[in-house]
């Protein structure tokens, strides 16, 4: 007997025939199986390009709103922080520094974080709010691609689970009707094959 392979199988059970084995039903589950892929291969990058572009609108607009009501200022640094010494690989450590800037004619102090080896009186530059409030950046570039990026593969993730799960509802319905069919034709033609009656 020759060996069925498993895509040679998949393909056997896909195809339109006239077998008299297999019944509606199979041919039901089939069509429901290239159903799912046709929906996931037209589905899958038009929610990844759609949720993607969703979110990098988005995220471009919070950075605009951020630019616009946020200020850029220098700061000065209060107390500077030592290089660690003794690094042969040239690695760029970050610490957290003492600062003074002044917003509005009026004098605010902080904590910020800065490459290591800054020191005392040098500027850095930082952001804050209208209040003179100390802020983050306003957001990059990167930073909206990669939530983009991730908004569009969580997308996918989530309507490929979607699919599985329907996949699985209808696959055990089908294995419903298709049992229950069996049974019924077992009934029938049971008590012609044995001596039960």
């Amino acid at each position: 007997m020759p060996r069925v392979r498993g895509w040679t199988r998949l393909f056997n059970g896909l195809r339109p025939d006239h077998n008299p084995l297999r019944r509606s039903v199979d041919r039901l589950e089939s069509l429901a199986v290239l159903a799912m892929v046709a929906v996931f291969l037209i589905a899958t990058p038009l929610i990844a390009f759609g949720v993607g572009r969703w979110a990098w609108d988005g995220g471009a607009a919070t950075a605009q709103a951020e630019r616009a009501a946020w200020h850029q200022v220098s700061a000065v640094v209060l107390e500077g922080a030592a290089r660690p010494q003794n690094d042969p690989y040239g690695a760029v450590y970050l610490t957290t520094v003492p600062v003074r800037w002044i917003t509005a004619g009026t004098a605010h102090t902080g904590r910020v974080t800065t490459a290591a080896g800054v020191k005392t009186g040098a500027k850095v530059s930082i952001w804050t709010k209208a209040s003179g409030e100390l802020t983050n950046a306003p957001l990059g570039r990167s930073q909206i691609a990669h939530q983009a990026f991730f908004a569009g593969l969580l997308a996918v993730l989530g309507f490929s689970l979607l699919l599985g799960v329907t996949s699985l509802a209808i696959r055990r319905i089908l294995q419903r009707r298709r049992m229950a069919a069996w049974d019924a034709e077992w009934r029938a033609t049971g008590p012609l094959w044995s001596n039960y009656r």
